[in-house]
């Protein structure tokens, strides 16, 4: 099971645009762009899999924000991924030192579970979602835990 853990902002649509990555088959969202061949050429020479999870990590703002809209576009689209999200919920968004660490702790416990149970091989991490901060925690969780790929 090839699993992608994102940090989410306000923007769900970046989901779209990883699984158009990954998924091509399932949700051809490059087909048509200039450079797919390009893309396409990308995932196979890495040896990128379709994934079938996605965790998604959030703040109470940013899970009020795009659960929805992510459900809602999973279902339209007929994509068969499990969707997990990982929420801090009294956290309304990271604005204190302690925030950012409570955060990445959460980051840290969730790439460590998929280390633990010997996934990294199947693992993406996108860095794209939510604030910087926490862009750079799921970096650093990739260097000490490891992963398939960097997003």
């Amino acid at each position: 099971m090839s699993q992608l853990i994102i940090s989410m902002g306000k923007t769900s649509h970046l989901i779209a645009e990883v699984v158009g990555f990954l998924n091509y088959e399932q949700y051809p969202l490059y087909f048509n762009h200039k450079s797919f061949e390009t893309l396409k050429e990308t995932r196979d020479q890495n040896q990128l899999e379709p994934i079938n999870a996605i965790s998604m990590i959030c703040t109470n703002d940013s899970f009020s924000s795009s659960k929805q809209a992510v459900e809602n576009w999973l279902t339209a689209q007929q994509l068969n991924i499990d969707l997990q999200f990982h929420i801090l919920s009294q956290m309304k968004d990271i604005s204190s030192q302690k925030d950012v660490r409570i955060m990445r702790n959460l980051i840290y416990r969730i790439v460590y579970d998929c280390y633990k149970q010997g996934n990294s091989n199947k693992l993406y991490l996108c860095l794209s979602g939510g604030r910087k901060t926490m862009s750079s925690d799921i970096q650093q969780a990739a260097y000490l835990f490891g992963c398939k790929a960097m997003i």
